[in-house]
């Protein structure tokens, strides 16, 4: 790509970072005509913490998706169980799959080469440190100096977007603002869900302030936690792996998950 200030850049829209938002936004603005240049700093396949489900409402709302989802593995839900923090407790039933489950080492790949085979470039490997405001458009700088200019840029890179934070758009969130998730994903015959086909949540499990979930998938089972990142600073005693394995062995103990993890 041209470095800003050295000629035409070679896009009108560089998208920085390539995850759900990011690609999608790229996918979209390729298939409306525009020259569009994707920045990832990492290479894909990629993992990120996140328990992946989908509500399948998403379908309607990006139809594409449909018959795109058949290139990864899926699994279909109608069925959550819910569980309070005394512990009372709810399923819900849908008459429908109404939750799809997804990997998302496989669905953000899924996304980004949807992107690219709209017509979209990617960069893998570039982390933008600097973006500033330019007369004709924005500048942005990498870890190693290389320069990239548009005429329009995306922020999609997170919530803790260092675009948004160079270009003024938000100073960052204070820890109360934020949560912590924790989580693993592990191929089922190691461990997996006793009931496949419901989702369990328990809301501030043993006095915790936050959550914690099963979450089927078809080959796999991801079980993690999410706390205010407030809290978990200023009260959780445990290491975070130490909290992960002490979740595990507990909801196996009551006959959730079947297995260990490693």
């Amino acid at each position: 790509m041209t470095p800003a200030g050295h000629g035409p850049s070679i896009a009108d829209v560089i998208v920085v970072g390539a995850g759900p938002a990011g690609s999608t936004a790229a996918r979209a603005l390729a298939i409306a005509g525009a020259r569009v240049t994707i920045l990832e700093k990492s290479r894909f396949p990629r993992q990120k913490p996140c328990g992946g489900a989908i509500s399948l409402r998403a379908l309607s709302r990006f139809p594409y998706l449909a018959a795109a989802l058949a290139r990864i593995s899926t699994h279909r839900v109608s069925r959550l169980f819910l569980e309070g923090p005394g512990g009372a407790s709810a399923t819900v039933d849908s008459l429908d799959p109404a939750v799809l489950m997804i990997r998302r080492v496989e669905f953000d790949e899924l996304l980004m080469r949807l992107a690219c085979e709209a017509g979209a470039d990617l960069l893998e490997g570039v982390e933008i440190t600097h973006a500033s405001l330019e007369e004709h458009g924005v500048k942005l700088v990498d870890r190693r100096g290389r320069c990239y200019g548009a005429s329009f840029v995306v922020a999609g890179d997170g919530v803790n977007s260092m675009v948004a934070r160079r270009l003024g758009l938000n100073a960052g969130w204070p820890a109360a603002h934020l949560a912590l998730d924790m989580m693993e994903e592990t191929p089922s015959e190691e461990l997996r869900a006793a009931d496949p086909g419901a989702i369990w949540v328990s809301y501030c499990p043993e006095g915790s302030c936050g959550y914690a979930y099963v979450f089927p998938k078809r080959d796999h089972v991801n079980v993690g936690t999410g706390s205010l990142l407030s809290h978990f600073r200023e009260r959780a005693a445990e290491k975070p792996y130490a909290r992960q394995r002490q979740l595990v062995d507990g909801l196996a103990s009551r006959g959730l998950l079947v297995g260990s993890s490693s």
